[in-house]
């Protein structure tokens, strides 16, 4: 999912960071970098990117979807087919943060 949505949101932010990464805690979303650039980014990129920040901060990540207007999951619709496997392939083996 960080390679889809791009290692800038995640970690430290470089492509480096990704590819050195030994844990999840080392890809980590910037929430604050999110939440800065939430209302610039397609209506696709925030709710892919909301949706993923959801696993790591359920409130956080609630907080984010409700302003991508995301009611439900049939809002996922508007992903394309990566997005949407990578957020059903979180949703079968999420195993907590």
């Amino acid at each position: 999912g960080v390679e889809i949505a791009g290692p800038q949101w995640f970690g430290d932010g470089t492509r480096e960071g990704l590819n050195q990464a030994k844990s999840k805690w080392d890809l980590r979303p910037d929430m604050l970098r999110l939440n800065d650039a939430l209302g610039v980014l397609s209506s696709g990129e925030r709710m892919f990117l909301s949706a993923m920040v959801s696993f790591y901060n359920a409130r956080e990540g609630g907080a984010m979807l409700k302003r991508c207007h995301f009611n439900g999951l049939s809002d996922f619709d508007g992903l394309d087919l990566p997005r949407r496997q990578v957020i059903a392939d979180l949703l079968l083996n999420y195993s907590g943060w």
